[in-house]
C-alpha cells in the first residue's frame, strides 16, 4: 500500500488545543489543561501528556474509501491521536481475506507494542472487531463502531440475489445479510472496549419499510448491538452521514478517551 493510500498524523502540542471547534474537543482540552495545572502545582513534571493517547486505525465502509473517514479522523488528530486511515478493496474480497490483508498492512506500519484503537464505519466496524482479536502484539485500546451491521441488514437480505448488487458489492456484500451474520454471531470477547453508535435517521424510506424498528436507512438499531459491548448510543444521523457528523465525532472521541459515551448534556437519544 503506497503512501497516497494511508495517512499517519503526528500528535499536536497543547498549542493546537487552544481553539478546539467541537464540544468533545473542548472538554478534552479543558481536562488536559486542568490535569497539567494540578501536576505543576504539585511540582511534578507532567511527562505523561507528552505521549500520544494512541494510534487510531480508521476503516471505511463497503464501496467507500479512506476519504469518507477524513472528517472524523481529522477531529481525532486535533485531539492528540495518531491516525492510520486505511484504504482497502472492500468489494473485491471476503471479510476473512480483507482481515488478513489489513492485518499485514497494520503490522508493517504500526510499531509493535503501540496502543491501538479502531474506528470503523459500517462494514469497517466488523473488520475492526475481527482485527482486535488477531493483532495480539499491540496494546489493546478501544473500538468504536459507526452503524456496523453486527446482526446483518435486512436490506442486504432483500438484495443479495440481485445481479447488480452482487456485482457492485462483491463477496463481502453477501456476508452482510442477517442470515450470514447470525451464523457467525459471537459475543465481543477481545480485550478492546467496544462502543457502538447507531444512527436513527433514514434518508431511504423504501429500505426503512423492510427494516424492523428504528434504523439509519441501512441497518436496524437492534442489529448494531452485540453481546459483550461496553456501551451503546443512538444519534439522529443517517447511515452514510455517520462519519461526517460532528456529534458522532465528539462521542467517538469521548469513548476513546474514557471508555463511555457522553450523555451529560448530550443531544443524543438516551
Amino acid at each position: 500500500m503506497n503512501d497516497r493510500r494511508k495517512s499517519m498524523a503526528l500528535r499536536p502540542g497543547l498549542r493546537d488545543l487552544q481553539h478546539p471547534n467541537s464540544r468533545g474537543q473542548r472538554l478534552a482540552a479543558l481536562r488536559l489543561r486542568l490535569s497539567c495545572m494540578i501536576f505543576l502545582m504539585l511540582g511534578i513534571t507532567p511527562t505523561l501528556f507528552a505521549e500520544s493517547p494512541g494510534t487510531v486505525i480508521a476503516l471505511h465502509g463497503i464501496a467507500k474509501s479512506s476519504q469518507s473517514m477524513s472528517f472524523i479522523t481529522e477531529q481525532l488528530q486535533r485531539s492528540g491521536f495518531e491516525v492510520l486511515n486505511l484504504d482497502y478493496d472492500s468489494r473485491g474480497f471476503t471479510l476473512e481475506d480483507l482481515e488478513q490483508q489489513l492485518s499485514r498492512t497494520i503490522s508493517e506500519t504500526v510499531t509493535e507494542g503501540t496502543l491501538i484503537h479502531f474506528v470503523g464505519h459500517s462494514m469497517g466496524g466488523l473488520l475492526a472487531r475481527s482485527l482486535a482479536q488477531s493483532l495480539e502484539h499491540y496494546r489493546p485500546g478501544r473500538i468504536v463502531q459507526l452503524g456496523s451491521p453486527n446482526g446483518g441488514s435486512e436490506v442486504a437480505d432483500r438484495l443479495k440475489d440481485n445481479p447488480l448488487f452482487k456485482k457492485f458489492y462483491g463477496p463481502a456484500g453477501q456476508q452482510l445479510t442477517t442470515f450470514d451474520r447470525a451464523a457467525k454471531a459471537s459475543p465481543h470477547r477481545s480485550k478492546f472496549d467496544l462502543g457502538i453508535i447507531a444512527g436513527t435517521r433514514s434518508l431511504d424510506p423504501i429500505s426503512s419499510l423492510i427494516i424492523p424498528g428504528p434504523d439509519d436507512g441501512k441497518v436496524a438499531v437492534s442489529r448494531t448491538k452485540v453481546e459483550g459491548m461496553t456501551d451503546h448510543i443512538e444519534i439522529k444521523v443517517s447511515h452514510p452521514r455517520l462519519p461526517h457528523s460532528g456529534q458522532v465525532a465528539d462521542q467517538t472521541l469521548h469513548f476513546l478517551l474514557y471508555g463511555t459515551f457522553d450523555r451529560l448534556g448530550s443531544t443524543a437519544q438516551k
